[in-house]
């Protein structure tokens, strides 16, 4: 794309789309400030543009000999004050000069056959971090219950080593036990397993159709008459308990 009254009959502003959206480049033979040309492609704003990308493109107009990519800081009038703006040049020379003139002949009659460059779409910043957490968890639910077990099985045997250890002195170490005994743990955490996992089915159960309103409904009834229930039965056991309190009572004031 030529933007003419941008740039001079010896320039060419080409664009190009990627990932980051539309960009032009001002394309140029380079001179110097005596007005000597240096034989080579002056590029500026090309942006994280590669050189594979460059020689790919400009090759078919013959041999290139190097690619140099600078940065330089320019001062720019930017909503009322003086502000730093930069842009990344590339310099692209030819082994002969006639591969850069024919460069330039076809960015000024035909700057569309310069293709855009493709880059690979970034990922979210979210999918990176799933996939950083993943990786860091690859190990499969029955491989980490697994080592559950064995750290159980491994903390059983060295208690039971130093049950009926003795110090020093001849005196036998007597430690505190649980409530829960070793032997019944590994059987404690399946069952609690298995209660999740029908807990689970339930709520499954109860999601799916189009009659969970009705079913919501229908178990919030069946909570509340269960509530009476124990209510009523409660309050008789206590009746019956008062009753025998007064029966029992020793002192039966006139």
């Amino acid at each position: 794309m030529v933007k003419k009254g941008a740039a001079s009959v010896d320039s060419v502003v080409k664009s190009l789309s990627d990932h980051m959206g539309t960009r032009f480049i001002y394309c140029k033979e380079d001179t110097i400030a005596s007005g000597e040309t240096k034989d080579r492609l002056l590029m500026i704003n090309v942006g994280d543009v590669t050189e594979e990308y460059l020689r790919k493109v400009f090759s078919r107009f013959g041999d290139i000999e190097s690619i140099e990519f600078h940065s330089y800081i320019i001062m720019i009038y930017r909503f009322g004050r003086l502000a730093k703006g930069g842009a990344r040049v590339a310099y692209l020379k030819y082994s002969e000069r006639k591969s850069l003139q024919a460069a330039l002949r076809d960015l000024k009659n035909n700057p569309e056959s310069i293709p855009s460059p493709s880059f690979p779409k970034p990922a979210s910043c979210l999918s990176q971090y799933h996939e950083e957490i993943k990786s860091q968890y690859s190990t499969s639910r029955l491989d980490l219950r697994r080592e559950a077990e064995k750290a159980l099985t491994q903390y059983k045997e060295e208690q039971d080593s130093i049950k009926n250890e003795t110090d020093e002195d001849g005196w036998t170490v007597v430690r505190r036990r649980s409530r829960m005994e070793e032997e019944t743990m590994l059987s404690a955490i399946q069952l609690r397993e298995k209660r999740r996992h029908e807990m689970m089915q339930k709520k499954d159960f109860y999601k799916q159709g189009c009659c969970a309103p009705m079913r919501s409904r229908f178990q919030g009834r069946e909570n509340k008459r269960d509530q009476l229930k124990e209510l009523r039965e409660q309050f008789q056991r206590d009746r019956e308990k008062i009753q025998k309190m007064k029966e029992n009572r020793k002192f039966n004031p006139v």
